[in-house]
């Protein structure tokens, strides 16, 4: 069996980043298993969750933080996002994919 491989850069998860350059993901923006994470980092979590609230984006398959905006360009020339109600162009959202 000969399978393609395919490299082609596609956005993965959501992730929020501080300003220290930490990066968490998770299955969606703030979603239970990304705050159990800031849980069991205890205070370091919490002041992790105040610095990122206004940097929230997305990691792609190769592990690179990505702007909303940044996200959007990858999602779009990947075929990622899903065409419906409530999509934004110019800035990717969780709901845009699934």
């Amino acid at each position: 069996m000969n399978k393609k491989t395919d490299f082609r850069r596609k956005v993965v998860c959501a992730a929020v980043r501080s300003n220290d350059g930490k990066v968490l993901a998770g299955t969606r923006h703030y979603s239970p298993d990304m705050v159990a994470t800031m849980r069991l980092m205890g205070k370091e979590g919490e002041r992790f969750r105040a610095k990122a609230d206004r940097n929230q984006g997305f990691l792609d398959n190769f592990g690179n933080y990505l702007s909303r905006k940044e996200a959007y360009i990858v999602a779009v020339e990947a075929g990622q996002i899903k065409d419906g109600d409530g999509h934004r162009p110019g800035k990717l959202h969780s709901e845009d994919l699934y």
